[in-house]
C-alpha cells in the first residue's frame, strides 16, 4: 500500500512541475520544451530508486524545485516601446531582486 501511495505522490509532484513550468514560462516555447525534457529527465533517472529515505529526499527536491519556479521566476517581456515589462503576480510580493556584489579591490597599505 505504501508503494502504490508514494506512486501517487510522485505523480502528483511531476504534473505540479510540468503545471507550474507552462505558468512560468508561458509563451516561450524554448523555455517550456527545455524545462519539461529536463523534468523528465530527472524523472527517469531516478525511476528505479526505492530506497525510502532517498525518495524522501528527491520528493522533497521536486518541492522545492515547484516552490522556486512559484515564487523565484518572473517572465519579462519586451513591450511595444521597447521596453522589458515584469507582471508581479501576489505570489511575488515581499520578494527582492538580488544584485551582485562587485568584487572589492584589494586595498594596498
Amino acid at each position: 500500500m505504501a508503494t502504490v501511495q508514494r506512486g501517487t505522490e510522485v505523480l502528483s509532484v511531476f504534473r505540479t512541475l510540468l503545471r507550474t513550468r507552462r505558468k512560468c514560462f508561458e509563451g516561450d516555447m524554448q523555455m517550456l520544451v527545455a524545462v519539461a525534457a529536463q523534468i523528465r529527465a530527472e524523472f527517469e533517472e531516478h525511476k528505479s530508486v526505492t530506497d525510502e529515505a532517498q525518495l524522501e529526499q528527491l520528493l522533497g527536491k521536486a518541492h522545492e524545485a515547484v516552490d522556486f519556479m512559484q515564487f523565484n521566476i518572473v517572465q519579462a517581456k519586451l513591450n511595444e516601446r521597447g521596453n522589458y515589462e515584469v507582471k508581479l503576480e501576489p505570489e511575488h510580493a515581499g520578494a527582492s531582486l538580488e544584485e551582485p556584489i562587485p568584487d572589492k579591490a584589494p586595498m594596498s597599505s
